[in-house]
């Protein structure tokens, strides 16, 4: 647990690293490296679409999984909102729908608890979903700390940095 609380806060400029540091990092730990692309007029929609997925085979089916942040996919404020609401909680609220998704991720989520003897109540199958979601998913944010994007970036999402997460420095 708190694997997904560790999230790399690499600073350095263009050029430095730290995502190919990222990507190594990712098959050290043998794990599938993520990322999304935004677009125009990206939407908070758009990005929970887009890492639904991530979360789910992290959370349901145990998959390790690097999600990798940088300063050209973080674009609006409400990404960091659901980041700092996944590294304090272990979920986004409301990300998966009851009816079509959740029913998917419930029944992995219940044969993994058969296997290891545990009851299947729904109570158990989400707190299990919301623990293995912290395991098995690794969020790496890279940054540049020119400017004053990233201190406004921490004071108005403090779990970046709050969630006992270790803090790495690369300099050119």
């Amino acid at each position: 647990r708190g694997h997904l609380r560790l999230i790399m806060h690499l600073r350095g400029h263009g050029g430095s690293g730290k995502q190919t540091l990222c990507k190594f990092s990712s098959f050290a730990m043998n794990s599938s490296l993520k990322t999304y692309q935004t677009k125009a007029h990206y939407r908070q929609s758009d990005f929970r679409k887009d890492i639904k997925d991530f979360i789910a085979q992290a959370g349901a089916f145990r998959t390790s999984t690097l999600l990798l942040l940088n300063d050209k996919n973080v674009t609006a404020d409400f990404i960091l909102e659901d980041i700092n609401n996944l590294l304090n909680t272990g979920e986004i609220a409301n990300l998966f729908d009851s009816q079509t998704e959740w029913p998917n991720i419930s029944s992995a989520i219940a044969d993994y608890l058969n296997k290891i003897g545990k009851p299947e109540t729904q109570e158990l199958i989400y707190e299990t979903f919301v623990e293995q979601t912290r395991e098995f998913l690794h969020i790496f944010f890279c940054t540049s700390p020119v400017g004053d994007s990233f201190t406004m970036r921490i004071s108005k999402f403090p779990s970046l940095i709050n969630r006992k997460a270790p803090s790495s420095t690369i300099s050119n």
